[in-house]
């Protein structure tokens, strides 16, 4: 919980420059990847969510991964308005040159709304595990 709260606090102090897209124009990759229209590729900002197959280890972690991805288009599917916004203190772009940025739809940070629901964890440095036994 305390790291949930830390990732809310540092989306509420981010700063002011954002971009609104067009929602129903972005392509949801997995639960952590969006790509927009004019191509760029955005990853959400401070978490991880479960591999798409064929990269999942387990039939757990493949649930997880669907599950997740459908959430976030269903977020910003419905959302009137969705916002990047680059968190402060973030790099840019991550090793594999996706944006890394904040998703807010409607005002609200899409990846804690994952975390919250147990769909994403928060980003510890490393990939998750997602078949470990609950």
């Amino acid at each position: 919980m305390r790291t949930l709260l830390a990732l809310l606090a540092l989306t509420a102090c981010a700063p002011a420059s954002a971009e609104v897209v067009d929602g129903a124009r972005i392509y949801i990759t997995d639960g952590d990847t969006i790509r927009l229209p004019n191509g760029d590729r955005v990853r959400l900002a401070g978490i991880d969510t479960a591999e798409m197959p064929p990269r999942a280890a387990c039939d757990r972690e493949v649930k997880l991964a669907l599950d997740a991805k459908a959430r976030l288009q269903a977020l910003i599917r419905n959302a009137d308005e969705v916002t990047l916004r680059r968190p402060p203190g973030e790099r840019d772009a991550d090793r594999y040159g996706r944006l890394l940025r904040d998703v807010l739809v409607d005002g609200q940070d899409a990846g804690a709304i994952l975390v919250e629901e147990g769909l994403a964890q928060v980003w510890q440095g490393r990939k998750a595990e997602w078949c470990a036994k609950r």
